[in-house]
């Protein structure tokens, strides 16, 4: 389990600064093309959570947890095709959506002079949950890298006679790990960043 996590933290670190680097690209495009925030923001189709206004404390917080849950179940999922990164397409988007997000913040102060800076925005509403959150959907990346690496490697490997590729774990370890880091690691960051976003966000 030590060497699994061990192997967890290259491509950790990798998809990391792939989703940074996607969130800055996707605001500074948005930023130069000049999106009417309105319009961008149905389009994102973010902030179906927040704009219930009725929800009560724990109703965000399923809301948002049940929400966020998907995102990591969708990446382990896309690891199964046998087709290589086909599953960042997951982060990425969240990534394009995230960096939408700040560009719509930014208009919309910037134009109508209605709410905080961005900058506070990112401290106040964005970091205190989304480290969490984020660092949860990178983990899953990273498992899903490893997962997709040895589906792959194993059907090459079928069908050369020679120079076969090196398989580190058999499936049942690669199974066994994986749900345990799912289960100890994936899940309370994202049950945490939800008990976050839902309870200490709104205060601050």
């Amino acid at each position: 389990m030590i060497i699994f996590l061990k192997d967890l933290r290259k491509p950790t670190i990798i998809f990391s600064m792939i989703l940074i680097l996607t969130i800055f690209i996707t605001y500074f495009i948005c930023l130069r093309i000049g999106f009417d925030p309105i319009v961008l923001l149905d389009d994102l189709g973010v902030g179906s959570v927040t704009n219930q206004e009725n929800l009560g404390a724990f109703e965000m917080f399923t809301a948002f947890f049940a929400n966020n849950i998907q995102v990591p179940l969708q990446i382990l999922l896309l690891s199964l095709i046998p087709i290589p990164f086909i599953y960042t397409l997951v982060l990425l988007v969240n990534g394009i959506m995230i960096g939408g997000v700040f560009y719509i913040y930014q208009a919309v102060q910037l134009t109508h002079g209605e709410g905080d800076a961005l900058y506070l925005i990112i401290l106040k509403e964005f970091l205190p949950h989304a480290i969490i959150e984020l660092l949860g959907f990178i983990i899953a990346t990273a498992i899903a890298f490893r997962v997709n690496q040895w589906i792959i490697r194993n059907i090459i490997n079928f069908f050369r006679q020679q120079t076969k590729l090196p398989i580190y774990c058999t499936l049942k370890q690669l199974l066994f790990y994986s749900v345990l880091t799912f289960t100890f690691i994936i899940l309370p960051l994202i049950l945490l960043a939800a008990i976050i976003e839902s309870y200490i966000t709104p205060i601050i």
